[in-house]
């Protein structure tokens, strides 16, 4: 599948290797986050598992929320791609939230 980002469109379907996603993100002028469209569960966590790591290892905090995927599912991605997970999320570098404590219904009530 294509996704359009900064003018160019980047290949995310997970017959693609890992590799040439990374390569990808790395010569992409990448925002402060990702808008996927995807096909399959697996070609978003490839995708998203391949941002994140590009964002931590460029020095950015990165915070996922989770939702098709869980939790453990990301990180196991992320330490598949060499990423030391618990060092980094102890560090302050990734936080992984459920998105529903980030996002409220229309009913909720503010926090205060």
């Amino acid at each position: 599948m294509d996704q359009s980002h900064g003018g160019k469109r980047m290949r995310t379907d997970s017959a693609r290797p890992i590799a040439d996603l990374q390569a990808q993100l790395e010569g992409t002028c990448l925002s402060r986050h990702l808008a996927l469209f995807y096909s399959t569960p697996e070609s978003q966590l490839e995708t998203v598992a391949a941002y994140l790591d590009y964002g931590l290892r460029t020095n950015h905090q990165c915070l996922y929320l989770v939702d098709a995927n869980t939790a453990a599912q990301i990180k196991a991605a992320l330490q598949v791609l060499g990423v030391d997970v618990s060092a980094r999320v102890a560090a302050g570098d990734l936080v992984i939230k459920e998105a529903s404590e980030v996002y409220r219904t229309a009913d909720s009530t503010p926090r205060r």
